[in-house]
C-alpha cells in the first residue's frame, strides 16, 4: 500500500487574523506595498530574505504582519494592520517603515510576485504582476480596474484566483465600488509567452454583473472552466477554449445544499466557521472530470459545516457524483484541490470544532487506490488557538517536475488569538 509522506517546512513570516485586547476595538486593514527588494537570481534549495516598506496612515495602525497568498508560482503579498478604534490619532504621517521575509525556493520554474498596491484617488487598487524568466530580469505590469476597461472607476478588486493552462494565465476576481457594493465577476485571459518575453502583453476579458464569484479550475490543458452558483441547486459552468474567444456556458442541475451561517466552535467556544459562506472555493479538471468544491453549513445530516463537492465529466458536462467531504466529530472548511499529471488530486482543508482547534489535513487521492470517500486525509499540523475569522489562506498545488508528490500551504495559531500567534507552514506531500 502507498503511503503518505509528509515533510513540513516552517516560514518564519506571519499574518494576522484576530487581535484580543479587553478595553480596545481593532479592525483591520491592509496596507499597500511602497517598495520592495528582490534578488535578481534565484537557486533552488536556498532562502533569501525580500524585503518591503510601507507607509502607515496614522499612529493607530499596528503592524500586524505579512499578508502572503501562495497559487502555483505566484506570490501575492501586502502589509496586514490592526487599527485601534476610538483613540486620538497623531496626525502626523509615520516614517516609511521597512519589514522583510524569508522565501524558499523550492521549484526551478518561473515565479511571479504580485505587491498589492493600495487603492488610488479614484478608490482603485491595483497589483503589480511581476514575471521573470530567469530569477535575473524582472518585468512588472500595474493592473487596476481600468486597465481592464476605462469605464471601471471608483472600483477595487478582491479575492482573485490565478489558474494556468497550456499557455495562458487566467486571473478571477471580484469587483467593488467605493460603497463596497458588488459590481461584477471579472476573468483576465493573458498569454503566458507574451508575459515570459516581458514585452507590452495583450489580453483579453469577460465579465459579469449579476454573477459572483468565478472560481478557475486546476490542471487545464488547452481549455479553461470555471463555474459559479445559479441556485443552491444549480451551477453555471464556463468554457474558454485557448484557441478562440467564444466562452460557452452550461447550467448543470446539482445536489441541493443549505445557504447560511456556519457554526463549528472549538474547545475555547470560538466559533471559527463563521466568516465563511458557501462560494465555489476549489475547482480542477483530471482524467476527463471537472470537480468544484465549497464550504456549506451544518444541517440535516451533518452535524457540522462541511466540504460540499461535485464532479461532472468533461465530455458533456454531465454531473456524476457529490462526494462530500465531512465528519459527525468535527468541521471540515477551505478546500483546496490540484490534480498532477498522472491522475492524482492533491487536496488541503481545515478541520476543527468540537475538540479540535483549526489545524490543517492534507492528503492525496489516487484512483488506483480508490475514489473518495472517504477521503484520505492526514492532518499535518494541529492548531492551539481559534479565532472567529478564519480562510483564505490554504493552497495545494502539484511539485514540478516531482511524481506524486504535492506542496501545500496553511496557517494556524499557536499560543494565542493574535496575528503574533498565527504560523504560516509550507509542506510537502507525497505517495511512495
Amino acid at each position: 500500500m502507498k503511503k503518505i509522506v509528509l515533510f513540513i517546512v516552517l516560514i518564519t513570516s506571519v499574518l494576522s487574523c484576530s487581535v484580543d485586547n479587553d478595553n480596545t476595538t481593532y479592525t483591520y486593514s491592509v496596507l499597500p506595498v511602497e517598495g520592495y527588494v528582490v534578488p535578481t537570481s534565484f537557486t533552488l534549495g536556498e532562502t533569501y530574505e525580500i524585503k518591503l516598506k510601507y507607509q502607515k496612515p496614522s499612529s493607530c495602525h499596528i503592524y500586524q504582519g505579512i499578508y502572503y497568498d501562495k497559487d502555483l508560482n505566484t506570490r501575492t503579498i501586502a502589509i496586514q494592520t490592526a487599527v485601534q478604534n476610538n483613540q486620538v490619532c497623531t496626525a502626523d504621517v509615520p516614517p516609511i517603515s521597512e519589514v522583510s521575509f524569508n522565501f524558499i525556493v523550492n521549484n526551478t520554474g518561473s515565479y511571479i510576485f504580485k505587491f498589492y498596491k493600495g487603492k488610488d484617488a479614484n478608490g482603485e487598487n491595483r497589483f503589480l504582476l511581476s514575471v521573470s524568466k530567469d530569477g535575473q530580469t524582472w518585468t512588472s505590469y500595474s493592473i487596476h480596474p481600468t486597465v481592464v476597461n476605462q469605464n471601471w472607476k471608483n472600483s477595487w478588486w478582491d479575492y482573485p484566483h490565478l489558474a494556468i493552462s497550456n499557455n495562458k494565465l487566467y486571473i478571477t476576481s471580484n469587483m467593488f465600488d467605493k460603497s463596497d457594493r458588488f459590481v461584477r465577476s471579472v476573468i483576465t485571459q493573458w498569454d503566458l509567452k507574451q508575459l515570459s518575453l516581458g514585452t507590452t502583453v495583450n489580453f483579453w476579458y469577460y465579465f459579469e454583473t449579476n454573477q459572483f464569484n468565478y472560481t478557475p479550475v486546476q490542471g487545464a490543458t488547452d481549455t479553461m472552466y470555471w463555474a459559479v452558483h445559479n441556485t443552491n441547486a444549480q451551477m453555471r459552468i464556463y468554457k474558454w477554449t485557448e484557441s478562440t474567444n467564444t466562452i460557452n456556458i452550461a447550467v448543470r442541475n446539482t445536489p441541493a445544499f443549505q445557504w447560511g451561517p456556519m457554526s463549528c466552535p472549538g474547545p475555547d467556544g470560538i466559533n471559527w466557521c463563521a466568516r465563511s459562506d458557501s462560494r465555489i472555493l476549489s475547482g480542477w479538471i483530471n482524467k476527463g472530470e471537472i470537480g468544484f468544491a465549497w464550504n456549506v453549513k451544518q444541517g440535516g445530516s451533518f452535524p457540522y459545516p462541511y466540504v460540499h463537492v461535485v464532479v461532472f465529466k468533461e465530455s458533456g458536462l454531465i454531473y456524476k457524483s457529490n462526494p462530500v467531504l465531512w465528519s459527525q466529530k468535527i468541521a471540515w472548511m477551505y478546500p483546496s484541490f490540484s490534480p498532477d499529471s498522472s491522475g492524482n488530486i492533491g487536496f488541503v482543508a481545515y478541520y476543527g470544532g468540537g475538540s479540535y482547534y483549526p489545524s490543517i489535513a492534507a492528503g492525496i487521492i489516487n484512483p488506483g487506490i480508490g475514489v473518495p470517500p472517504p477521503y484520505p486525509a492526514y492532518s499535518i499540523v494541529s492548531g492551539k488557538n481559534g479565532a472567529d475569522k478564519w480562510g483564505d489562506y490554504d493552497r495545494t498545488r502539484p511539485l514540478s517536475g516531482v511524481g506524486p508528490i504535492f506542496e501545500g500551504s496553511a496557517v494556524t495559531l499557536q499560543g494565542c488569538t493574535t496575528g503574533s500567534c498565527l504560523e504560516p507552514r509550507y509542506f510537502i506531500f507525497g505517495l511512495n
